[in-house]
């Protein structure tokens, strides 16, 4: 008898310990898992490689809070019936947050195909496409924006044209009486004759300047073209 009690203890320590293994190996492979920060989208018949900013993953459909997320965010890309978006991205730690849209739009982004606005592709090198958007980009922006200020001009350089804004975002329902700071960058280029656009908001009093978000969208384009070559 006492052999018998001595073998279940021994058998029940053993599996408290496998179980409790598993639980901590369980832990160190979520904090472990890399982020989900590079997307392959198809436009048309052309596979585009994205990669969101460092900070911020893209949004899996299949997973039920990222999918509203998905749907507010394609509701805002897509309101013109003018372009159709390809991915959108928001902070990784806020992505499965249901409270992520309590205080003002949260930080996110989206990358939209131009098509039908431009086409589904382009036969304009890079340098003809922007200089055919740039003159009428600024008046562009702001009407996606309609409630932040855009920068006095609109920012070329050999990557893409863009434009910053910042200001106030209304409460839930457009309620003007609540406001919360933000701040946008809108930006397009091409990546493989194929004509697209990325919008980069950031929510709070410490969002980013326009000189700051001139630079994040400058830098997001050289990324976009270099995994697209």
């Amino acid at each position: 008898m006492k052999k018998t009690n001595a073998l279940t203890a021994s058998l029940l320590v053993l599996g408290f310990s496998v179980c409790a293994f598993a639980q901590a190996r369980a832990e160190v492979v979520t904090k472990t898992q890399p982020a989900r920060r590079t997307l392959y989208v198809s436009a048309w018949n052309t596979t585009l490689k994205l990669q969101a900013p460092q900070g911020m993953c893209f949004l899996d459909r299949t997973l039920a809070i990222q999918s509203k997320h998905w749907k507010r965010l394609k509701k805002i890309a897509e309101r013109d019936h003018d372009q159709q978006m390809l991915a959108a991205f928001m902070k990784c730690d806020q992505i499965d947050s249901t409270g992520a849209w309590r205080h003002g739009a949260p930080d996110y982004g989206i990358v939209t195909w131009l098509d039908p606005a431009i086409g589904a592709t382009t036969k304009m090198r890079r340098e003809d496409y922007l200089d055919m958007r740039e003159p009428y980009f600024l008046h562009y922006a702001a009407a996606r924006f309609p409630h932040l200020t855009p920068e006095k001009t609109a920012r070329r350089t050999v990557y893409d044209v863009s434009v910053a804004l910042s200001g106030d975002d209304p409460g839930a329902g457009g309620d003007p009486g609540i406001a919360y700071p933000s701040a946008a960058v809108i930006a397009t280029t091409t990546l493989r004759r194929v004509p697209v656009e990325f919008t980069l908001h950031f929510g709070g009093k410490n969002a980013p300047d326009n000189a700051a978000l001139d630079s994040i969208a400058d830098r997001m384009a050289r990324q976009l073209i270099l995994l697209n070559p």
